[in-house]
């Protein structure tokens, strides 16, 4: 097979860095889609909370809604901004525990302060 005078590859190997620069510029557009699906995700949950701020809501509603809102806003930044969705699952298990446990502190120091 003939070679490239200026780089030294096959007419293949051509083709295959065409394939692959490819895939890279889908990847990225991938990539790109997808922050900014996510990125509109989180605006528009940061918009509802400012709505259901204006509800007339009693306070045990209002806090379970804006909860449940902070905790998909925590899942979409941690799951893919932060790369969480990447990693191995063992990543994912050790943030979970991580979070269970200062779930439990949370807990335990309000049960202690409404005690006093």
């Amino acid at each position: 097979m003939a070679q490239n005078p200026q780089t030294g590859a096959t007419g293949d190997d051509t083709h295959e860095e065409a394939i692959s620069d490819a895939h890279t510029e889908y990847v990225v557009m991938s990539s790109i889609r997808t922050y900014t699906i996510i990125y509109i995700l989180l605006l528009a949950l940061a918009t509802a909370k400012v709505g259901f701020e204006m509800l007339p809501l009693g306070t045990g509603m209002f806090v379970g809604v804006i909860v449940v809102l902070a905790s998909i806003k925590i899942v979409l930044i941690a799951g893919w901004f932060q790369h969480l969705v990447e990693e191995p699952r063992s990543i994912t298990y050790m943030m979970l525990t991580s979070l269970f446990m200062v779930l439990l502190l949370v807990a335990a120091a309000g049960y202690s302060i409404q005690g006093a």
